[in-house]
């Protein structure tokens, strides 16, 4: 997979949801949310009153949930 600029840019630019993030990151929902409750990605914020579904994503919770999907591949 070749990632072009655009991309780089856009993701610096924009948050994701958590179907958003399960999409482009190949994970499923249920997996990103075991690796939000062990801390291994993090929303941009967290307030307490916000549910799971409502919860946004930068650039790096992407990167994250790509590089445990391809281990989850590799393995």
């Amino acid at each position: 997979m070749r990632v072009e600029l655009t991309e780089v840019l856009w993701f610096e630019q924009h948050d994701l949801s958590l179907s958003e993030l399960a999409e482009i990151s190949g994970l499923s929902r249920v997996v990103l949310e075991e690796l939000l409750d062990c801390g291994a990605i993090a929303p941009i914020e967290r307030p307490s009153t916000v549910s799971v579904t409502e919860l946004r994503f930068g650039a790096s919770a992407l990167r994250t949930a790509r590089t445990a999907h391809r281990l989850s591949a590799d393995f």
